[in-house]
This record gives C-alpha cells, structure tokens and sequence, in this order.
C-alpha cells in the first residue's frame, strides 16, 4: 500500500517500498499485444513498447518526468501513445524550486515559442529573469524580473511572487498554470516539454489555489520522475521475451 506525505494539507502519494504485482504478459493490466493488432502490426508494437520502457527507465532522475504509455495500434497501424498523469512524489530542492500538487503545466518558452513542463527547478539568469533551471534560454512565461537587489524570495500555495528590495515588500507577478482536456494527449518534445496537439483539446490558463482544480504552487520543492524503476525493467523484460517468442516462431526467408 502507497504511503502518503501530507503537506500544506495536500495528500501526495508516495510509490516508495510499493511492490508491484503486474500479470507476467501484460503492464498496467493492459496485454502487450493488444486487441486489434494484426499480425504485421504486432511486431512493430512490441519494438515500440520496449523503446518507450527503455526511454522511461533512463529519466528515472529527471525532475518532473512523465512516464509515456503506449496504449496499442491506431487504425493505420502506428502506437497509439499517452503521456502518464499520475503525481510524482516530492523533493526537497531550492528556493526557486516549485512543485505542483495537482493538476496543470508551468509555460515556459520565448517571444516566439511556448511549451509545458511539470520540471519546476527554475532559476535566474543574469538579468534577473526566472528560467526553467535546465534549460536556461526558455523563460518562466508569463515572464517574471527579479531586481538585482532582492534579499528574499517567496511564491505562496497560490503562485504569487513576492520579494524583499529596499526594504519594501514587492509583488513581482504571479506563476500561472494551463491545463487541457486531453492532457495526456500533448506530445513529448524532450524529457522535460511538451506540446500543444489538437487532441489534448485547447489550453486552459488558471491559476493555482482553491478551484476548480484545486492545485497548489508548493515552494521548495520539485516533483520527481513517475518512473518506478523495477515496474519498468519488468515490462523489459518481459518485451524482450516476446520478442524472443517472435522471433523463433517467424517462418524462414525462402531461398532465392
């Protein structure tokens, strides 16, 4: 059974010590060669499965890494994928670190391109700007100036930004949040972004705090991977065996 860390009144689920008891031939109660699958599709679809599984376990300790599922064959034959919503647990990190507990993707990007992230490791660039802390040339958006003069730095549940310059109080801004219908329908840009697709439906800014969504801006902290390592290496191992079994019972070449 999971364990639960609760902070600032919110219930985080915690996969530590959890033993996964998973059916040898299928992940997440879901069969490897799924239903609808033709022959010709199949192979293709098991090579997929252990490319997203591989991928997976290597961003085991990327900060807010979602892991990707592969559902099964479209009706063109190609993976159908889906971008893991679970939450990941929390880490103690820095100052500028923010951790989301519910719902919703910080925006990150530049004057011409955006994206969505669960990373919340941000930091300030040399003009005092917020940036996504491995990526440094995309901007927290909307995009937030620290004075150079700050001794202090706080982000409350609700993501406003306040500082301490001058001896005055300042509100910089606010971190603002988007959600989409669909979310696990965004495409995967790199292992920390992701895109806009017509099938995660419209963005959906709002901000954090009690609501409809009820997501809390959690300074100090950064979401973990969603990856659990040994659930990951069984679907490996198990992939390969099909694999395996493929390859064996695949008729030979005819000799030219």
């Amino acid at each position: 059974m999971s364990k639960a860390l609760i902070l600032s009144g919110v219930s985080i689920a915690l996969l530590n010590g959890c033993e996964p008891q998973l059916d040898p031939w299928s992940w997440s109660g879901e069969p490897l060669l799924a239903t609808g699958a033709s022959g010709g599709q199949a192979l293709p679809l098991l090579q997929r499965r252990l490319a997203v599984a591989a991928e997976n376990l290597a961003n085991l300790d990327t900060p807010g890494y979602r892991r990707t599922i592969v559902l099964g064959p479209s009706a063109d034959g190609r993976a159908v994928e889906e971008i893991s919503l679970e939450q990941g647990a929390p880490v103690r990190g820095r100052v500028l670190d923010v951790m989301l507990t519910g719902p919703g993707f910080f925006r990150v990007g530049t004057a011409e391109t955006s994206y969505y992230t669960r990373c919340g490791r941000f930091t300030l660039d040399a003009e005092g700007e917020i940036v996504l802390a491995l990526r440094p040339e995309l901007y927290l958006l909307p995009r937030v100036t620290v004075p150079l003069d700050a001794v202090s730095l706080t982000i409350d549940s609700g993501g406003s930004i306040h500082v301490v310059a001058d001896s005055r109080v300042i509100e910089l801004g606010r971190v603002r949040l988007t959600t989409f219908i669909s979310a696990g329908r965004l495409k995967r840009v790199d292992r920390l972004l992701f895109a806009h697709t017509d099938e995660a439906g419209p963005p959906i800014e709002f901000d954090a705090g009690p609501g409809e969504y009820d997501t809390a801006v959690l300074q100090g902290y950064y979401e973990c991977s969603t990856v659990d390592p040994r659930a990951e290496q069984l679907e490996i191992d198990r992939i390969r065996k099909q694999l395996a079994i493929w390859t064996e019972d695949a008729p030979p070449a005819p000799h030219r």
